[in-house]
């Protein structure tokens, strides 16, 4: 199903290719991977491609008129402050098969959704259509859509498998090539190559014709420096929508994670734009001694990495992400989709060892208590806790020096109202404002802070009041006469 903001574009493949290597199964759930690169048009109509490739052995086959058949219903939902903006519903199915035909291939799909500017919660969930009970539902993750009008942007890259040419309609072609995509920022010892898609916007407004200097190359993950021989550079005119297309040998690339960074520079050499991803290379050839990774390599098994819970290795993972940098963000998606549990706990004692390189375990002991606290206190029904914003901003700041907490106002939702004299980030005097987003679940999220690049809204207290049908002019600012309670002292350095 699909409503008037998806195009009207139903692709489907069927790929008998060997398993790609992702995360492990847990408890009988189906096997997924998927992506979602952000695009944008002339137009300016921004849009998402959603990549999705489900491992056909983890479902469950079918048999009719002497044939077999699997498939799964996939859902994909965006959200804002819990409403439902835009979704949708595609069913991924095999064609008839005959019992002795193999079940390591993928149903392969992408779908293109339009969806405007602004910040997203995105859920799925699948369904294996010939056993409706088995269902796997992932976490929900964040998603932030900010193509600024007539502003120079890049999309998303695409990791590619491989790329040719075609005047025919195909699931993944864009600018007459076929670009089939590597669905997970992981490169086995096999792998010879790294190939990539991305696309610039509005280089026409102020760089027409102008020559534009592209430079590409794979980086260490905490090097300015590129690998030697793993560096390219183009050039191309200035366009509304410019595609860049670029590939890297890698057959003689260490093992350990990376960075693929990609730049823009106009005549003068002065960056345009850029944008960069983590992915992890596995292979023979060992990093060099010295190599800000090696530390992946040493033995951990007695660590507190090695004593972390097996069953419980990916939330350990993703618990980290409140207190990761961008780069490290995506590498532990990287290494998530992996799957390796060595690989999981050597990088989680790499992320303390980064904090404090003699004493991890103390660094890690410190967050966990935070993670214990945040686990009790703001736990909600199908989110971890740890993503809720109460609990992000308390992992990330730590615990306020001040915490309100209204439950009872008569004309106002439950709020809270934290406040830190100085964060861990120098600021002083800094406060966060939580709204109820019912009665019921203990679920807050944050509508206000004067935190460098935190949400920012001088009307809270009149979002406070929006629940009771209290509609405010879109200038009024002052405080409604009934917030006259203990808050104010809160504010009083404001």
């Amino acid at each position: 199903m699909s409503i008037s903001r998806i195009f009207t574009l139903l692709l489907l493949t069927f790929a008998l290719v060997p398993p790609l290597r992702g995360q492990e199964l847990k408890n009988g759930e189906i096997k997924c991977w998927f992506e979602i690169n952000r695009y944008n048009t002339p137009s300016e109509t921004p849009f998402v491609e959603v990549l999705i490739s489900a491992d056909a052995s983890t479902l469950t086959f079918k048999e009719q008129g002497g044939m077999k058949s699997a498939g799964i219903e996939f859902t994909i939902l965006f959200l804002q402050n819990d409403k439902v903006i835009t979704y949708d519903k595609v069913d991924l199915t095999s064609p008839p098969l005959f019992p002795d035909n193999p079940e390591n291939f993928h149903l392969i799909a992408m779908r293109r959704i339009v969806l405007p500017n602004g910040r997203y919660n995105v859920e799925i969930k699948l369904k294996d259509l010939h056993n409706p009970d088995r269902i796997t539902r992932y976490p929900p993750d964040s998603l932030n859509m900010n193509f600024e009008p007539g502003a120079v942007a890049l999309s998303d890259f695409r990791l590619l498998d491989s790329v040719t040419t075609s005047t025919k309609e195909h699931t993944f072609k864009k600018n007459g090539l076929i670009l089939y995509p590597h669905f997970v920022n992981y490169y086995p010892a096999a792998a010879k190559d790294l190939q990539f898609y991305t696309e610039i916007y509005n280089l026409d407004e102020d760089y027409l014709d102008e020559d534009i200097l592209i430079t590409y190359g794979i980086y260490p993950l905490a090097s300015k420096q590129p690998v030697v021989g793993l560096f390219a550079f183009t050039k191309i005119k200035g366009a509304a929508v410019n595609p860049i297309l670029g590939s890297l040998q890698i057959k003689d690339l260490p093992r350990g994670t990376y960075r693929l960074l990609l730049e823009a520079r106009n005549r003068e050499n002065h960056l345009i734009t850029g944008n960069e991803m983590v992915f992890y290379r596995n292979s023979e050839i060992e990093e060099e001694p010295g190599h800000e990774a090696a530390s992946r390599n040493i033995n951990i098994d007695s660590t507190f990495a090695g004593l972390l819970p097996s069953d419980e290795l990916d939330w350990y993972l993703n618990s980290l992400k409140p207190v990761a940098s961008n780069l490290e963000a995506q590498a532990i998606n990287t290494v998530l989709a992996k799957g390796d549990t060595e690989l999981i706990r050597q990088f989680f004692f790499h992320f303390w060892s980064n904090r404090n390189l003699e004493a991890p375990e103390k660094a890690w002991n410190q967050y966990k208590k935070r993670l214990a606290f945040v686990k009790n206190e703001f736990a909600i029904m199908n989110r971890r806790s740890y993503e809720t914003d109460r609990g992000r901003v308390y992992l990330e700041y730590g615990e306020p020096d001040e915490r309100f907490e209204s439950k009872y106002e008569t004309d106002a939702n439950p709020y809270e109202i934290w406040r830190y004299n100085r964060t861990p980030f120098g600021e002083t005097n800094v406060f966060f404002v939580f709204k109820a987003t019912d009665l019921i679940s203990n679920n807050f999220e944050l509508i206000h802070s004067n935190a460098t690049g935190e949400l920012k809204n001088q009307n809270w207290e009149l979002v406070v009041r929006n629940a009771f049908n209290i509609t405010p002019g879109l200038d009024k600012q002052e405080r409604p006469g009934t917030f006259g309670n203990s808050n104010d002292e809160l504010f009083r350095d404001q």
